[in-house]
C-alpha cells in the first residue's frame, strides 16, 4: 500500500480542476488507510474526468487489494493508454494480471515497465517471478540476480531466488538465500516458515521445529504455521505437543481440511477412534477429493468395527486411484506425443495426443500439442477449432495465438489471421518470429506499410535471419514476382 500511495502522490497535475481536487482527496484518504472513502472519491473524480490518471491508479490499487483483479486491470489499461511510457503503470498492470492468472500478459507488461524504468530492482524481481511462474527458470534466475545486484538488501528477492533454487534441489544454496533474507528482515514470519520447510524436507526436523516456532512467535494467529508444527511434532513423537498445535490450527481455521485430517490421524494413532472419526469426516467434507483423508477414515472406521462405512470410504479411494491412473496414463501419452512431434512424426503424434485428451480433456498442454500435430498435417480447419479450444483454456498462451493465425494463413484467410497474430505479438513483443508472421499476414491483405514495420522489427530482433530481409524486400515490391515465408 505504501508503494501505491507513492505512485498516486507522484502523479502529475491533471487538467480538470474539480476532478483533480477530488482525486487528491482520495489519495489523502488512501494514505491514511480509509480505502472505502478513498474509492468513493476516486469514482467521483472519474465521473468528472474519465482520464484522471491519479484516480484510475488509486481506484485500481484498492480493487486489487480487494481481490478484484479484473476491474483493476481494466482501469490500469485505461491509464496506460493515457500515459503509455509510465513504467509504474505497466508494473501495476502486471501485478493485476498476475492476480488474474494471465501470466503471459503480465510478462509483456512487466517487460515494458523494466524497459522504461532503468535500474528498478523491484520491477526486475517481478519479472523474475513471472518468468519462474511460466517455467522459464533460467531467465528467471538471471533477472532475480540482476535485481539483487541493483539492491542486494532486498529480502523479498532473496526469498524468490531461494524458492527457485529449492525447485531445482539446490538445497544448500536455497537455505543460504533464506538465511540472507532473514539477516535483512528477521521479523518476517514467512521467511522463518519457508526456511523451516527446507530443513524439514532435508530431514533436519529439530531445526525445522525451531524455525516454525520462530514464525509462530511473530505470527501466533497463523493456522498454517500451527498445523506445520503439529505435524512435525507428531513425527518427532511429541503427541501432546502435536495435539495442542493441531487443535490450535483447527480453532484458528475451521475450514482447513488438512488440519482436521492431521488431527484425525493423530487421534487414530492414539486410539481415540471416536474423536478421530469426527475429525476425518470433517476432513473428507472439506477435501472431498483427498485420497488420504478417505483412506484414513476408512482405516479408522474399520478399527472401530464399522465395516460397512469403512467399505464406502475404501470404494472412494479405489475410484480416486482409477482417476489418478487415467491422469498418469494421459501424461505418458502426451509426453510420447510431444516426442513424436519433435521427431517429425505428426500423424503418429496425433494418435497419442488424442488418447491423452480422451483420458484428461482438461490438459491444456495435450490439447495444444494436438493442435500443433493437426497444423503440421496441414489440417487447417481442425487446427483452427483445436487452437480455439486451447485458448478457451489458456487465453494468454502466445504460441496458441500464433498457430491459430498460421492455420488461417494456411487457408489463405490472412484477414482472419491478423487478430490472432496481433495478440501473439502483444503477449510476446520480443519474439521476431511472431512479428514476421504478422508482417506476412498484413502484406497478404495489402497493408504493406504495417507489414514492413513488423518485418523491420523482426529484423532488428534477429538481424542474422535472412528470411526476414527477404520478406521485407518482397513487401517493398508489393509481392510482385516474389513470395513470403513464415
Amino acid at each position: 500500500m505504501v508503494f501505491l500511495v507513492f505512485i498516486i502522490l507522484g502523479t502529475l497535475q491533471l487538467e480538470v480542476p474539480g476532478a483533480s481536487r477530488v482525486s487528491a482527496q482520495g489519495a489523502a484518504l488512501l494514505a491514511h488507510g480509509h480505502n472505502a472513502e478513498a474509492a468513493d472519491k476516486f469514482r467521483k473524480a472519474l465521473e468528472a474526468d474519465p482520464n484522471d490518471v491519479q484516480a484510475l491508479i488509486g481506484l485500481s490499487g484498492i480493487l486489487r487489494s480487494e481481490g478484484n483483479f479484473s476491474e483493476s486491470a481494466t482501469l490500469l489499461r485505461r491509464a496506460a493508454k493515457i500515459r503509455p511510457h509510465d513504467a509504474s503503470i505497466h508494473s501495476e498492470l502486471a501485478h493485476a494480471l498476475i492476480g488474474m492468472g494471465h501470466l503471459y500478459e503480465a510478462l509483456a507488461e512487466i517487460k515494458l515497465a523494466c524497459s522504461g524504468a532503468g535500474q528498478n530492482a523491484g520491477m526486475r524481481r517481478t519479472l523474475g517471478n513471472v518468468l519462474m511462474a511460466i517455467g522459464d527458470d533460467q531467465r528467471a534466475e538471471k533477472e532475480l540476480r540482476t535485481s539483487l545486484r541493483m539492491d542486494p538488501r532486498d529480502s523479498e528477492t532473496h526469498k524468490s531466488l531461494a524458492r527457485l533454487l529449492a525447485r531445482h534441489k539446490k538445497t544448500q544454496q536455497a537455505m543460504e538465500e533464506y538465511r540472507t533474507a532473514l539477516r535483512l528482515a528477521s521479523g518476517r514470519p514467512d521467511l522463518h516458515f519457508e526456511l523451516g520447510e527446507m530443513y524439514r524436507v532435508n530431514g533436519q526436523l529439530q531445526v525445522a521445529a525451531k524455525e516454525y516456532r520462530a514464525a509462530l512467535g511473530l505470527a501466533p494467529q497463523s493456522a498454517i504455521f500451527h498445523q506445520a508444527l503439529g505435524v512435525l511434532l507428531s513425527r518427532l513423537g511429541d503427541g501432546e505437543g502435536a495435539e495442542t498445535e493441531l487443535q490450535r490450527a483447527v480453532h484458528l481455521d475451521a475450514t482447513s481440511g488438512e488440519s482436521h485430517r492431521e488431527l484425525g490421524l493423530l487421534f487414530s494413532r492414539q486410539g481415540k477412534l471416536d474423536e478421530a472419526i469426527i475429525e476425518l469426516r470433517e476432513a473428507t467434507r472439506l477435501l472431498p477429493n483427498d485420497r488420504s483423508a478417505h483412506y484414513l477414515l476408512g482405516q479408522t472406521l474399520r478399527k472401530a468395527g464399522r465395516a460397512d462405512e469403512a467399505a464406502t470410504e475404501f470404494s472412494l479411494v479405489q475410484q480416486y486411484d482409477r482417476t489418478t491412473n487415467d491422469l498418469e496414463q494421459a501424461k505418458i501419452a502426451n509426453n510420447l506425443g510431444a516426442k513424436l512431434l519433435e521427431a517429425g512424426h505428426p500423424e503418429e503424434a496425433a494418435v497419442k495426443l488424442q488418447e491423452a485428451i480422451q483420458l484428461n480433456p482438461s490438459d491444456a498442454q495435450a490439447q495444444y500439442n494436438f493442435g500443433v500435430a493437426l497444423l503440421l498435417q496441414k489440417k487447417a480447419d481442425e487446427a483452427i477449432e483445436q487452437f480455439r479450444t486451447v485458448l478457451r483454456m489458456e487465453p494468454d498462451l502466445p504460441n496458441a495465438h500464433l498457430y491459430l493465425g498460421d492455420a488461417f494463413l494456411l487457408k489463405n484467410q490472412a484477414k482472419d489471421a491478423i487478430p490472432s497474430l496481433e495478440e501473439a505479438v502483444r503477449l510476446t513483443p520480443d519474439n521476431p518470429h511472431f512479428h514476421n508472421a504478422l508482417g506476412v499476414a498484413l502484406a497478404k491483405t495489402g497493408e504493406f506499410s504495417r507489414a514492413a514495420a513488423e518485418l523491420r522489427t523482426a529484423q532488428r530482433l534477429q538481424p542474422d535471419n535472412p528470411q526476414y530481409n527477404k520478406n521485407l524486400q518482397c513487401v517493398s515490391q508489393h509481392l510482385q514476382g516474389c513470395g513470403l515465408t513464415l
